[in-house]
């Protein structure tokens, strides 16, 4: 199973997710919940949700830099996209 795994790591569908990636080392917005069209291609959510499924762990760089920006979101350091969350009475939760 781990070599199946592997030859899926290195393989076109891996390829092509990671290729998707902008230059921060994720894609799009954090989730699609969080969209503000629906054009986006890819989420950083699914990217890293469909590179597990390859064989992908939170050993592998990719998902680092994905890890340690949630880190920094969950520390306040950063929102995890370019503008503030709300929650459904459309206040900023910043507020």
């Amino acid at each position: 199973m781990v070599q199946v795994m592997s030859n899926y790591r290195n393989g076109k569908w891996a390829g092509q997710i990671l290729s998707q990636s902008r230059e921060d080392g994720l894609w799009g917005n954090f989730h699609s919940l969080s969209s503000l069209c629906s054009r986006q291609s890819c989420t950083t959510e699914q990217a890293i949700r469909r590179l597990y499924f390859l064989g992908y762990t939170a050993d592998d760089d990719v998902i680092q830099v994905v890890l340690k920006r949630m880190e920094q979101c969950i520390k306040g350091e950063c929102d995890i996209n370019s503008y503030p969350k709300r929650h459904t009475t459309g206040r900023s939760l910043k507020s």
